[in-house]
């Protein structure tokens, strides 16, 4: 809804299209680049190994970090977009 709200007038809707594609961008981007190595050092976590443990924990909190700021943006257009 927010998206075809968005491509019916996208001149009056520039933040909220710019804030959607920055969404998009960063979930393709979590997707292809930080699910791997979360998964790749989670693997080695799980074998016993502490460094990997160290890594795998500060991958883990950029990903929710970054799912974090992806709702906030999401919910950002949403408010503006019923206002």
């Amino acid at each position: 809804a927010a998206l075809a709200a968005m491509a019916a007038s996208p001149e009056a809707h520039t933040v909220e299209f710019i804030t959607m594609a920055a969404v998009a961008v960063t979930a393709i981007l979590a997707r292809r680049l930080l699910l791997p190595r979360a998964n790749a050092l989670r693997e080695r976590a799980d074998a016993g190994d502490e460094a990997a443990k160290a890594q795998f924990d500060r991958v883990h909190r950029v990903s929710m970090f970054v799912n974090v700021a992806k709702f906030a943006g999401v919910m950002f257009v949403l408010v503006r977009l019923a206002v």
